[in-house]
């Protein structure tokens, strides 16, 4: 993180290899970005890649999703900020998922077994 006039720059992220794909909350508090916890197998699966969410306000930075059944990539937040939009292999291969921040939920939101490599994206619903 850094002012706008360059200046308090502060380090943010810790303990992994790498990271990429940073995306902002809509409230601005969090930030969340795809983190190489350990070197990939193979560029068929994410094993080893993470999502860090790091807390703005005071700092904390956890792994989004905490167990180990999977790697995740490519974070989108929802409108509303209360969900995040990613690529897991958790499934077997990788799907898009969300997860609830408030609850932990995790939900699958696509099941064809196609390979997925884009960022996915939030549309607005229609017709509501």
């Amino acid at each position: 993180m850094i002012s706008a006039d360059g200046k308090n720059r502060k380090t943010v992220g810790h303990d992994f290899i790498g990271g990429a794909s940073p995306a902002w909350s809509p409230d601005s508090r969090y930030i969340v970005f795809t983190a190489a916890e350990t070197l990939p197998e193979n560029d068929d699966n994410f094993k080893g890649y993470k999502i860090r969410i790091v807390d703005i306000t005071n700092g904390t930075e956890r792994n989004l999703v905490d167990d180990t059944s999977g790697g995740e990539i490519l974070p989108v937040w929802s409108p509303s900020g209360s969900q995040v939009l990613f690529l897991s292999d958790r499934s077997g291969t990788s799907e898009v998922w969300t997860i609830s921040l408030d609850s932990a939920e995790l939900r699958q939101l696509t099941s064809d077994g196609q390979p997925k490599r884009f960022t996915p994206v939030w549309l607005p619903a229609v017709g509501r």
